[in-house]
């Protein structure tokens, strides 16, 4: 993992780099959540004391992509998730796969090699038998 990635309406990007300030991280370059930027999904990287980054993303896909992804269809699809036991929320599996294909397909044009088919198998191996393919179908075609 290069860096830890969450998804955050984009409302309360400001609030959330606020707090990641008041913990020690900085801006890796300026930002303006108020510009219509419909080429990124994040904000810049914010990093750490330890050089560790954090990427705060409103979308898993950028605005001039030629396809979308149901924002909306992403939180209420969220599944309860438990970080350093804070309550969070995390994509469904469904999604969570949707966003490796498109990352690793689309974004990362196989770049990566194998490795890039890893973080698929963790997540086959766990959720086998959890996994609604007709919906994963549905929402890829989508």
């Amino acid at each position: 993992m290069v860096d830890l990635d969450f998804l955050i309406k984009r409302k309360d990007i400001p609030a959330v780099q606020d707090h990641l300030r008041a913990l020690g991280f900085r801006s890796s370059t300026y930002f303006n959540h108020e510009d219509h930027n419909i080429d990124v999904k994040h904000a810049p990287p914010m990093i750490g004391l330890k050089g560790y980054y954090v990427e705060l993303h409103w979308s898993i896909v950028e605005g001039d992509w030629p396809f979308n992804v149901d924002e909306h269809g992403l939180w209420q699809r969220a599944v309860p998730a438990s970080m350093a036991s804070v309550d969070a929320l995390a994509l469904s599996v469904e999604d969570l796969l949707l966003h490796l294909c498109i990352h690793f397909t689309y974004q990362r044009r196989l770049r990566n090699g194998l490795r890039g088919l890893f973080d698929f198998i963790v997540i086959l191996n766990a959720h086998q038998w959890d996994i609604d393919w007709e919906m994963l179908f549905q929402w890829a075609q989508e």
